[in-house]
């Protein structure tokens, strides 16, 4: 009986790790995780702060509330196509962050989805990561 269980045991553990699952309990262990849905928050609230300052300093007066409405309703759903994240997996932290990090530093010169495309290089967390 005991036999069986360690076989069944060691299969399924053999299938996850040759097949990467990113099994969100196990994810979630790892406090240098985090789950899809809250880096894609993250994300895009960084980018809705970066497009807001970049209205308010760079297009300044020659733009209404309508506008500035659109153009950030706008940005914030490219930015979600750009990172491609999926809500139940794992990511690390540290590429989430250094994305934020990346739109703050280049709102002046793009728009915050062109930079989550152009450097925003986030990383899966695997299955057994413990630090």
């Amino acid at each position: 009986m005991l036999k069986n269980v360690i076989r069944i045991f060691s299969v399924v553990l053999l299938l996850l790790i040759f097949n990467n699952c990113n099994q969100p309990v196990i994810g979630g262990i790892n406090r240098n995780n985090i789950l899809g849905s809250e880096a894609k928050k993250k994300i895009q609230e960084a980018g809705n702060r970066a497009d807001l300052f970049y209205l308010n300093t760079i297009a300044g007066a020659g733009i209404n509330s309508s506008e500035s409405l659109l153009f950030r309703l706008a940005n914030g759903e490219l930015i979600a196509i750009s990172i491609n994240l999926v809500d139940r997996k794992y990511y690390k932290r540290d590429s989430v962050d250094s994305c934020v990090s990346n739109i703050y530093a280049f709102i002046l010169i793009l728009e915050s989805f062109v930079t989550t495309s152009l450097t925003c290089d986030i990383e899966e967390a695997g299955v057994f990561e413990f630090d």
